[in-house]
């Protein structure tokens, strides 16, 4: 999935599903489905912790901004003036801002 991270050195079994924003550590063994912006380590892989709690993953997930056009954005119009860019929100950590701009 978009936004994943995966460590040096891991296994992933051919047909797991990685979700999007999961973070996987290093040398970890995956061998099932690992949910979106999950954090799994080990071998096998297990999960011990979430990057977000479900309020916000379920926002991230909705509004589908791994998929966000910057070209066939608005945010430079009157209505955005003075904001920072949405992407810019999510990266600089101000998630719940920066998805309100960003539709499917």
């Amino acid at each position: 999935g978009a936004d994943t991270w995966i460590g040096a050195n891991c296994v992933i079994r051919s047909g797991v599903s990685i979700g999007i924003g999961a973070i996987i550590g290093a040398s970890s063994v995956i061998t099932k489905d690992v949910e979106p912006y999950s954090i799994v380590v080990g071998a096998p892989g297990r999960e011990v912790g979430k990057r977000f709690n479900q309020d916000v993953i379920s926002q991230l997930l909705s509004s589908c901004w791994w998929d966000f056009d910057e070209k066939k954005s608005t945010w430079t119009s009157n209505k955005f003036a003075g904001k920072k860019h949405p992407m810019d929100m999510l990266f600089d950590g101000d998630v719940i801002e920066g998805i309100n701009f960003i539709e499917c």
